[in-house]
Order: C-alpha cells, then sequence, then structure tokens
C-alpha cells in the first residue's frame, strides 16, 4: 500500500482539518512524508462570523495540534494567512518519493472533513 511506503509523500488541503475518521486513520497512520495545507484561525471562514461561529476556528486549531501530537515526527502542518483573505482549496497529491512529481492529484470540491 502506497503509505507504508517511507519514500512516498502525501500532500492535501483543506479549509477545515477536520479528517472524517476512515482519512483521519490513514494520515495517521501513513509512513509516508505527509504535509497539509489548511487554513489559519484568521484565514478560517468562520473568523468573522460573530456570536458563537467566531470560536470555531480555534477548535480546528485543536485539532490540527491533537493531529501533530499523534505522529511519529513524519507530518508537518501549514497555515495559510494573508490579511482579509479565506482559505477554502482543496486537494491531495500522492508521489511515489519526495522528490518527484505527484502521480496522483485529486482536486475539486470534495469535502475531505466531517
Amino acid at each position: 500500500e502506497f503509505t507504508k511506503n517511507p519514500e512516498s509523500k502525501l500532500e492535501f488541503a483543506s479549509g477545515y482539518f477536520n479528517p472524517n475518521p476512515r482519512l483521519g486513520n490513514i494520515l495517521q497512520n501513513s509512513k509516508s512524508q505527509v504535509e497539509i495545507l489548511t487554513a489559519s484561525p484568521s484565514a478560517n471562514g468562520f473568523y468573522r462570523a460573530g456570536r458563537v461561529k467566531s470560536h470555531i476556528p480555534k477548535f480546528y486549531r485543536l485539532v490540527e495540534e491533537t493531529f501533530l501530537k499523534s505522529q511519529n515526527g513524519n507530518s508537518s502542518i501549514f497555515e495559510y494567512n494573508r490579511s482579509d483573505w479565506t482559505f477554502h482549496a482543496k486537494g491531495m497529491w500522492l508521489s511515489e518519493n519526495q522528490n518527484q512529481n505527484p502521480f496522483m492529484t485529486v482536486v475539486g470540491s470534495s469535502n475531505y472533513s466531517m
């Protein structure tokens, strides 16, 4: 299986990092290098939503931190942050080794989160 190869790389982008259980399990158990790009709290669409919704970005950050603590050092999370912009891109890229271009790309409106 691809994710058991420590030479491979999985790049993942989602505006809200809250993977469903199946994807979360794949990411957590992967021996591949895993790089995740997600919205920083201020680039999250809920950041200026007001009231209770404005606290949602903090919960996504907590999910990120919990995920990183469960890893064995092969995963990184990067947060998109640009003043007055939000981030809602989604995609996944798989490479056989960390120096090659992806052999598989998934982009579009698929939601990877719960």
